[in-house]
This record gives C-alpha cells, sequence and structure tokens, in this order.
C-alpha cells in the first residue's frame, strides 16, 4: 500500500500464492477486498495489516474480477470458468452462483442502485446485465468485435459505458 504523498510504500499485504487480480476497498477505508489467480478471496483488516476473512471458492478457477455491492456486504467475483459467485461478506459463505456461458469473466460492475450487476467475459464481445435479486439474466449487450475490458454506468444509472479491447467506448 503506498502513501501517495510521500510517494512511498507503507504496507505489503502478502497471503495470496499467486498474482493478485483484483482489489477493492470499503467506504470507510479500513478494508481491503483482494482476488488472485489461486483462487482464494481475502478480506484485510488495514490498520493491522491482518486476514479477517481468508474465502475459497470450491472449486478453486482463477479469479479474475471483483465487484463489491453498495451496502459491502456482498461481493462478486468473476472466474477463469464464465462462472461468477456471489459471497456474503458476514457469513464469510457463497451464496450463489451463474453461469455466463463461457469465457472467463474480466470485468463486474454493479449499478448504482445495487440492483443490477453487469458482467464481460474477456474472450466474449458481449455484456450481460444479471438481476441481483434473483440472479436473473435481464439482457446480453452486443459490444461489437472485440471483447470488452471494463464498464461503468453513469451517475444517473440511464447509461452503461463499455471499453474494448481495441480501444473503442461504446454506450447503451
Amino acid at each position: 500500500i503506498w502513501d501517495l504523498g510521500r510517494g512511498e510504500i507503507v504496507r505489503s499485504l502478502e497471503s495470496h500464492t499467486s498474482y493478485v487480480s483484483a482489489v477493492r476497498f470499503s467506504r470507510d477505508g479500513k478494508t481491503l477486498m483482494s482476488i488472485s489467480l489461486d483462487g482464494s478471496i481475502k478480506i484485510w483488516d488495514l490498520p493491522s495489516g491482518t486476514i479477517r476473512q481468508d474465502l475459497a471458492s470450491d472449486d478453486n478457477h482463477m479469479l479474475y474480477s471483483l465487484a463489491v455491492e453498495t451496502d459491502q456486504r456482498q461481493l462478486v467475483v468473476g472466474d477463469s470458468k464464465g462462472k461468477i459467485q456471489f459471497w456474503d461478506v458476514d457469513q464469510g459463505t457463497q451464496v450463489r452462483e451463474l453461469d455466463s456461458g463461457g469465457g472467463p469473466i474480466g470485468s463486474l460492475r454493479f449499478s448504482l442502485d445495487g440492483k443490477t450487476l453487469v458482467s464481460a467475459s474477456r474472450t466474449r464481445e458481449k455484456l450481460i446485465l444479471w438481476e441481483v435479486s434473483s440472479g436473473r439474466r435481464l439482457t446480453t449487450l452486443d459490444g461489437g468485435t472485440t471483447p470488452i475490458w471494463s464498464q461503468a454506468f453513469s451517475p444517473d444509472g440511464s447509461t452503461l459505458w463499455a471499453v474494448t479491447e481495441a480501444g473503442t467506448i461504446k454506450s447503451w
């Protein structure tokens, strides 16, 4: 962890056995969630530098993407086989798994109201919108001819923006 003002490393968190593929901070900045290609999910207490929870999916697939719900009670990870896992942070248990139909899940994003999750595969040109409460697939959006790397909802939630591997920015 870097102190940007001083340009110095102030803490290193080490526990994953492979590359860390994504991190997210809690709103209060006291917790960090990390996922790795080793298939593990770590929830860190930043003031002490210790692991609060150490979660691992049953299938141990590489984890590529991470999203945290607005209320921070649920986190979602995307794996190398196209599965999307929902985890209850308080209980430390996986509560749901969705199947995107293949391809590693390279990016996940919640809508601002937390009701919709959008996933993007690293090898496909499509975005899938999911209803969070039921896990139901709402729609699939065609991204063109190159994989989608990242996506974001507009602040008012009316538009979804995505960046493709080719560097194109698209909106729906």
